[in-house]
């Protein structure tokens, strides 16, 4: 089934974002954020957009595009994500995709001033939410340029940033003010999937009393093969030998 088209409308900036594949710290080397940031210097000299603002983590990347028309946009993130990949598959030495699904793009219009500001904080604080830095300042993010009134020669500020106020000067006070007024969202807990925390809690309470992991399939019937109207639901047999989890947990604090 084709995925659905994307629409992009006009005068509005796009809040991107894309994650590494399989959630790899991928950009962690500083080398790696590097060329991420040629990538983006290359692509706006190829489409002419405005990168309002950046920030490169260890494994995914926030960016806030202008794109000069709304059809641009597509052309725009296909060529970078494409470009981007293949530059850094190159740096890591490794194959297949780099980034993980699509990219995710959130519309803020030019003229919601508030939605925009937001979108900029949460930006910028991204490396702070995460233990990286204690501030806002942060090497592969644009805040300083936004804070210091000083263009740092890739992103361009956005205008709701240049409404604060009358003066450059004034409108950085400003938004640094506002920056120190936020506050982190806590993250929702993720669910328990098969072979996460819960399987591991699961058998760590059942240590004394090691069980079947599977239960055994019958004698001479695979898998899978229908017997009457129902299909056999049973799995191949594997048992955990007694005293196992003892062993790893050992390992892990000898080696830890």
């Amino acid at each position: 089934m084709p995925r659905p088209r994307r629409h992009f409308a006009a005068r509005t900036s796009y809040h991107v974002t894309m994650r590494c594949n399989a959630r790899a710290f991928d950009l962690q080397r500083p080398l790696c954020r590097q060329a991420l940031l040629l990538c983006l210097a290359r692509a706006r000299a190829r489409f002419g957009f405005r990168l309002h603002a950046v920030s490169v983590m260890s494994n995914h990347v926030h960016y806030l595009i202008r794109p000069e028309r709304p059809d641009d946009m597509v052309r725009i993130m296909h060529w970078l994500n494409w470009y981007s990949a293949m530059l850094l598959n190159r740096l890591l030495g490794r194959r297949g995709h780099f980034w993980e699904g699509r990219y995710h793009a959130v519309p803020v219009p030019d003229a919601d001033d508030r939605h925009a500001l937001a979108v900029l904080r949460y930006i910028h604080a991204n490396a702070l939410a995460a233990g990286l830095v204690r501030g806002f300042r942060y090497r592969y993010a644009d805040y300083a340029s936004y804070a210091d009134a000083r263009p740092d020669g890739l992103t361009d500020w956005h205008p709701a940033f240049l409404r604060l106020d009358t003066t450059l000067a004034a409108c950085a006070r400003r938004y640094v003010l506002f920056c120190r007024r936020y506050r982190p969202m806590a993250k929702p807990a993720r669910p328990d999937r098969w072979g996460h925390r819960r399987l591991w809690t699961l058998y760590s309470a059942q240590a004394d009393r090691q069980t079947e992991m599977f239960a055994p399939a019958p004698a001479g019937l695979a898998p899978g093969v229908r017997r009457g109207k129902k299909r056999c639901q049973a799995r191949w047999g594997v048992t955990l030998r007694a005293g196992l989890l003892a062993e790893v947990l050992q390992f892990c604090r000898v080696n830890a």
